[in-house]
């Protein structure tokens, strides 16, 4: 998008906290997401290698359980047991990591495989109590060692055929896992710092992202920046706007062009405007330097007095309308809205045009009827002005039609339609612009000073609705004012 240079866009707007910023909002937001989702994925990781290498150490000790409970029955007794305890613990291949202790049924320990081994008697106990109880899994920390058993029935004598009984026994095979849980220990602290360090680029991307994918609006504001009231053809350029910012920038161009139309039109308004006082001023000027540049008769000044009048009353009625225009310009302005007969009112300004239509050999009919809610004098006002216009316009021996027709949406339309030569296609949309005349050069131009239109559609604005025109070469010319609903029931 492409911004104007070289204009003063004023004043900075004071600085405000960091968090105002939508770079900021956004790369935070992508930065603590990212941060989530990192933390997500190592709590998950690292609670399934715990688990792994748990659930491995437990399956390696309950083998070595059952391996154990089946030499068990190769002992006669308790005693032999004893005299070859090594030949029993030769199963125990790390004397450093796996340990084996067997006990009564009191919770005694007979023999260990390491004496400093020291299984809490409370767990060795409550498992001894209960007989039939299946093989137990068991966790404890031994002077800063972390240590893991199983814990199983088994029976001394139980294979020898000389063995009349067999002596239960509690069997307990232990794992030393300190050195696992010390690399679980690093690990952690390393992937701690791989999220940080994760944590802080993907903070520095989303940054950067949000950054990069915000240029387009503050290309915007270098655009709105650079625009003056003479410079106000700037535009966005749209071609390679994200979508999320085209819609955007096509208002904001919009907004642009509704703004250069509105000061073009008042650009020529007040040249209008201009054109249009100086003209009654040079016949009030020019008329009174020649009553003065010599004696007069009292009727030459009267004469020259009753011509003043007449432009001085021309610029009251001017001046009257610009002020009404500036009043409807107001969004402010509160209508004295109550429901009537508009066949009334029609009958009331075609009785009043009456004697104007006649030395026009023109006549002036009402069709229809309607209920209308609204300002009952503007709608007046609107309709006066119509009529006027149509009258004077209407060529003799024809009628100008006031009709009038309620729609199905509970609208209201009212036309004053003439007969004519008609309107030509391109002045159709500027009618109702204030001062506009389709042909200033025609000898009854001087009757309307080109604002009775545009009050016209000034009311209607006022009132929600619109009025438009149309006209046929040769035939009819219409003007329709198109009244809303009304906002509450009559």
């Amino acid at each position: 998008m492409t911004a104007g240079a070289g204009a003063n866009p004023g004043p900075a707007p004071a600085r405000r906290w960091a968090w105002n910023s939508l770079t900021t909002r956004l790369g935070a937001l992508f930065a603590l997401l990212s941060a989530l989702l990192l933390t997500v994925v190592g709590m998950l990781l690292c609670h399934t290698l715990e688990a792994e290498l748990f659930s491995r150490d437990v399956a390696e000790l309950t083998v070595k359980t059952a391996q154990l409970g089946d030499a068990l029955g190769d002992f006669g007794s308790v005693a032999a047991l004893r005299a070859r305890q090594a030949d029993f613990f030769g199963a125990v291949y790390d004397t450093r990591r796996q340990a084996i202790v067997v006990a009564d049924r009191g919770g005694n320990v007979l023999l260990a495989s390491r004496e400093q081994l020291m299984v809490p008697p409370a767990l060795l106990m409550g498992f001894a109590a209960q007989p039939a109880r299946a093989a137990q899994t068991i966790e404890w920390n031994q002077q800063g060692e972390d240590w893991c058993a199983v814990l199983a029935w088994g029976s001394v004598g139980q294979r020898s055929i000389a063995t009349v009984a067999a002596t239960p026994v509690v069997l307990v095979v232990a794992l030393n896992r300190s050195a696992t849980n010390l690399m679980l220990d690093q690990f952690y602290r390393q992937l701690v710092l791989l999220l940080a360090g994760g944590g802080l680029v993907t903070a520095a991307i989303g940054f950067a992202a949000a950054y990069h994918g915000l240029a387009p609006l503050r290309q915007i504001d270098a655009t709105a920046s650079a625009i003056t009231a003479d410079r106000l053809g700037e535009r966005l350029d749209l071609s390679r706007a994200p979508d999320e910012v085209l819609r955007l920038g096509a208002s904001f161009n919009a907004m642009l062009a509704r703004l250069h139309e509105s000061f073009r039109r008042l650009s020529e308004f007040s040249s209008d405007l201009a054109h249009e006082l100086r003209t009654p001023l040079n016949n009030l000027l020019g008329q009174t330097h020649v009553a003065l540049s010599r004696p007069r008769t009292p009727r030459e000044y009267q004469d020259v007095l009753e011509s003043n009048a007449e432009e001085l009353e021309r610029l009251r009625k001017m001046t009257e309308d610009m002020l009404f225009l500036a009043k409807a310009d107001d969004t402010q302005t509160r209508l004295d809205c109550q429901a009537f007969e508009l066949r009334e009112e029609a009958d009331k300004v075609a009785e009043y045009f009456a004697v104007v239509a006649e030395d026009r050999a023109v006549r002036v009919e009402v069709e229809g009827a309607a209920r209308l809610f609204a300002d009952r004098r503007l709608v007046q006002r609107a309709l006066n002005n119509l009529l006027a216009n149509a009258v004077r316009h209407a060529p003799p021996g024809t009628a100008v039609t006031i009709r009038l027709a309620g729609r199905a949406d509970g609208g209201v339309d009212l036309t004053i339609a003439n007969a004519g030569a008609g309107i030509a296609p391109e002045h159709l949309p500027r009618l109702f612009d204030r001062f506009y005349r389709t042909d200033p050069s025609r000898p009854d131009s001087s009757e309307s000073n080109g604002l009775g239109l545009a009050i016209v559609q000034s009311i209607m604005r006022l009132h929600g609705g619109v009025a438009t025109a149309a006209s046929v070469a040769g035939g009819e010319t219409t003007f329709t004012l198109h009244f809303p609903p009304p906002a509450r029931p009559d």
